[in-house]
């Protein structure tokens, strides 16, 4: 019974936990996080930005930090363990217990020497003193030019999970649980150096892309950081900020973008056709070199299309590039379930013979005098 109650307080506790350190916008909405908890403790973001954040990290920091301590003692409590469990060196749970204080001790350690100071040790204040003007008598002055600018209707703001990003007129924001971190837009440099593409989001049910972006500032003894943002914001950002793409990363704006991504990709796994013949300009786009000719590669017996629209045959010669080809292809399916846009089946474009992705040959152009071989 006592290891039944254990396991149970465990899995309860553990879940309390998930949602006090990433509140799902159903917790956050009901007020259960941090911020609405200690309201009357931490001032108002819309009154004093800085000090509102900086009490905030702090109070996160405690209060997660305390979260394993009481786990220790709620499991004693309602859990059935024995407190002789906690004697040192003798129970088996004073190990964690030792634990849970040290971890306890240092966060309050740490957040209480900022406290004390008034926050003048805090990493966000010695950077904001590096931007104290000969008029300034500390770094106060350049937070309440901050706060002013947060007031003002000129920011963009955008979040991510449980971190936030925010642009005002000279100042860059990257807000996390524990961290604040800061720069001035006149030092700030902006590189794209990764990306993630994430099939499932809570924001998106086709999908997003997560670009990585570093920060570094072109004065000393200013942290650089990194953000995650999503690739829908990325040109809202480009027009605030210097923003360089030096690795080339594809920037996927939209799910039209996103699909004719895939669907180039899944189209050079199909047989290749070689061709001999010139080729004018993509009689879409009338910039690229058509890359893709349509042929019936597909199995028209399976189950599967025997009780959708068969594909048949096209004779068409080559006018199209892969990209109009799949822009046209999804403009044929159904806005409200893209998930299934990859399986769909779209008419030909010239002709319209039903064809599906896997009758998409990608072309290789044999080597002709005066040309050279090209293919998706």
């Amino acid at each position: 019974m006592i290891a039944s109650d254990g396991v149970w307080f465990t899995i309860t506790y553990a879940l309390l936990t998930l949602c006090v350190m990433a509140p799902t916008g159903e917790i956050i909405d009901s007020g259960l996080t941090v911020s609405r908890m200690l309201k009357g403790f931490i001032v108002e973001e819309h009154t004093d930005f800085i000090a509102h954040h900086l009490s905030l990290t702090a109070a996160n920091t405690i209060v997660h930090s305390i979260l394993p301590l009481g786990y220790v003692f709620g499991l004693v409590i309602f859990g059935g363990a024995s407190p002789e469990t906690l004697i040192p060196f003798k129970g088996n749970l004073w190990p964690l217990l030792l634990v849970a204080v040290v971890l306890g001790g240092y966060a309050l350690n740490k957040t209480s020497r900022h406290y004390l100071s008034k926050w003048s040790t805090h990493p966000v204040a010695k950077v904001l003193s590096l931007y104290t003007l000969e008029s300034d008598d500390s770094w106060r002055r350049v937070a309440e030019r901050l706060n002013a600018e947060f007031r003002g209707p000129d920011k963009f703001s955008t979040a991510g999970g449980i971190t936030r990003t925010i642009v005002l007129p000279s100042w860059l924001i990257h807000l996390e649980t524990y961290e604040m971190h800061l720069i001035h837009i006149a030092d700030a440099k902006l590189k794209v150096i990764g990306s993630a593409e994430h099939l499932v989001s809570h924001l998106d049910a086709s999908g997003l892309q997560c670009l990585t972006i570093l920060v570094e500032s072109r004065r000393e003894r200013v942290p650089s950081f990194t953000l995650q943002l999503n690739s829908s914001d990325y040109d809202e950002l480009r027009q605030r900020l210097p923003l360089e793409n030096s690795k080339n990363i594809p920037i996927h704006r939209n799910l039209s973008d996103r699909f004719i991504e895939a669907f180039r990709a899944n189209v050079r796994l199909n047989p290749t056709l070689e061709y001999d013949e010139e080729l004018d300009s993509c009689i879409g786009c009338m910039q690229a070199q058509p890359d893709v000719v349509l042929r019936k590669l597909c199995d028209n017996d399976s189950e599967e299309t025997i009780r959708s629209t068969r594909c048949v045959g096209c004779l068409c010669r080559p006018l199209w590039c892969s990209s109009c080809l799949a822009r046209w292809f999804a403009s044929r399916q159904d806005p409200d379930a893209p998930h299934t846009w990859l399986r769909g089946k779209c008419p030909c474009p010239t002709c319209r013979s039903t064809f599906c992705l896997l009758d998409v040959q990608p072309l290789i152009l044999r080597k002709t005098p005066g040309t050279s071989a090209s293919s998706t």
